[in-house]
């Protein structure tokens, strides 16, 4: 299982999507060897990041984890040039959200407690700046290259 620890408005963390992620999806993702998992680190000083993580969260209770990482991968996209939620909702009815009930989810800000969760669990797991990482318990901070992702992956699929 790998778990990253991400903000939406950090550069690293976009860094890490556009050029590791894609990676280390085609290698163990897709072909079942690893889990991944996205949680929420959004930064206090980054004033979309919650607001990204919260609509992204209620486009998952509505759909599924695909369409969940179609939203991330938009909001990773457009992020730089801010937050609308007008410009994110139109996006994610496309790719099959209710519109209304994505404003109900997202005014109602019904995952705070979610979001506070995983933001807690980061700092339990050693991780306190974003992207951080945690690999079968085993923290990583850092956009690293997938070389680096890469052994250890595989030291601990050795281990199974």
């Amino acid at each position: 299982v790998m778990v990253e620890f991400s903000d939406y408005q950090c550069p690293y963390c976009k860094a890490f999507v556009d050029s590791t992620l894609p990676q280390i999806k085609e290698k163990y993702v897709n072909t079942g060897k690893v889990k991944f998992v996205y949680r929420d680190l959004p930064i206090s000083g980054h004033p979309y990041a919650y607001p990204a993580a919260l609509i992204a969260e209620c486009v998952r209770e509505q759909t599924d984890d695909s369409t969940y990482f179609e939203m991330h991968d938009y909001i990773f996209e457009n992020i730089a040039a801010g937050f609308d939620f007008d410009t994110y909702s139109a996006f994610a009815a496309t790719i099959g959200a209710n519109e209304t009930e994505l404003k109900d989810c997202f005014d109602s800000d019904k995952y705070k407690d979610e979001i506070a969760a995983d933001d807690a669990d980061a700092g339990k797991a050693g991780i306190s700046g974003t992207p951080g990482f945690v690999i079968n318990n085993q923290a990583v901070s850092g956009a690293r290259p997938f070389e680096y992702f890469e052994n250890i992956i595989e030291e601990e699929l050795a281990k199974s």
